[in-house]
């Protein structure tokens, strides 16, 4: 490893290592899962029900049923704010947390270019197996995941059933080398059993890795296989120590950040579908109040046509009734039969609140069954 290329894993280049791209990603799939509760809080709170009538006086039952389901809106809402906040402060302090220990790692690979300076061969060895150790212990957030899709042949033969007795813990053992690597156990899109199998050392994320002279090292204990060496051979096992005390600060901790983050990513999905809940409420409820807006308006208008009518026929009968005081027949009982339409047209308007009220009602319990 030249000089150039220790920089680069100290300060990064734009050949982003394939660790670090499975953490940016992740770490972005929390940053936009933020975004959206937080649009989510802001569509809940800028959402506007509405009056159950506009320039009407609504009946006491109805303004009391609206007022119960506001009341349990808000309650909702509020849960979703108090968890939000909760999220929010655990997700600030994971992203501080992830950050101090991307930086450890950089010190490690700094401390590693101070410890081990000679030039000798065995030096710059020692200095890259210094610097490989800090790259294994480097932070994970993300558990590994077999990319494997199964055997060509028969898709339902995935990682477990290849693998078993051949691969364990990221390592292939002896003899299976070249199967594992073989395209004739490839799935669908080409890959081998090496390249997308975690029990190989392959798939999608998990631990880090340090990439040492062209060869993946997992395990500190294979650090001398980079350099061309074997195990017994008195320039490994040096090697082997100076990858294992590398010195990265709080390295148990960088170790368990993935159960952090699959903490976060669970509480991030549960608060997604908590907002939508809230947001899918609001709308039943506002379809309630439309419907029962739609009657009321209905109705009320139905109702100031027959008074309009009533007030019409009324005076007209007063006009014609030459009786001077004297009972009229006719004219009483025509005045006797409007009077009667417009107690039945008081009659059908409060039936239509009542089967209003019925609507809404069930709709509502219906709704906040499903909470």
């Amino acid at each position: 490893m030249v000089f150039s290329e220790m920089l680069n894993k100290l300060f990064g280049n734009n050949d982003m290592s394939k660790d670090n791209k499975v953490n940016i990603n992740a770490i972005d799939v929390l940053q936009q899962g933020m975004k959206h509760l937080q649009t989510k809080k802001s569509q809940i709170t800028k959402n506007d029900i509405g009056k159950i009538m506009e320039g009407f006086k609504t009946p006491k039952v109805l303004q009391d049923a609206s007022n119960h389901e506001l009341k349990i809106l808000r309650e909702l809402e509020k849960d979703y704010n108090n968890n939000l906040s909760e999220y929010s402060r655990r997700y600030k302090a994971f992203m501080a947390n992830y950050y101090v220990a991307r930086d450890n790692k950089i010190n490690c690979m700094k401390n590693c270019m101070v410890k081990h300076k000679g030039t000798s061969a065995q030096q710059i060895r020692l200095r890259e197996s210094c610097i490989g150790g800090c790259e294994i212990k480097g932070p994970y957030i993300v558990q590994c995941q077999d990319s494997y899709k199964g055997f060509y042949q028969n898709s339902n033969k995935k990682c477990p059933q290849m693998t078993a007795g051949k691969c364990l813990k990221g390592k292939i053992e002896a003899g299976y080398v070249t199967e594992m690597n073989s395209n004739s156990n490839r799935d669908n899109n080409n890959k081998t059993l090496a390249d997308g199998c975690c029990a190989c050392g392959g798939g999608f994320g998990g631990a880090p890795t340090a990439k040492i002279r062209g060869k993946k090292v997992s395990n500190c204990d294979d650090i001398y296989s980079a350099f061309g060496l074997l195990k017994g051979q008195s320039h490994s096992q040096p090697l082997i120590s100076a990858c294992k005390t590398a010195t990265y600060k709080d390295e148990d901790k960088s170790a368990q950040m993935y159960t952090e983050y699959n903490a976060l990513k669970e509480s991030n999905n549960k608060l997604m579908d908590q907002a939508q809940k809230i947001y899918n409420k609001i709308g039943d409820i506002k379809k309630v109040r439309k419907g029962i807006r739609n009657i009321l308006t209905k109705e009320e208008s139905y109702l100031k046509n027959q008074m309009n009518q009533f007030s019409s026929l009324y005076s007209e009968l007063l006009n014609l009734d030459k009786s001077k005081g004297e009972t009229n027949e006719t004219l009483s009982a025509q005045e006797e039969d409007a009077i009667l339409k417009e107690k039945s047209s008081e009659l059908r308007f409060y039936a239509w609140i009542i089967l209003a009220l019925l609507i809404s009602s069930y709709t509502l319990k219906k709704v906040y069954e499903k909470n």
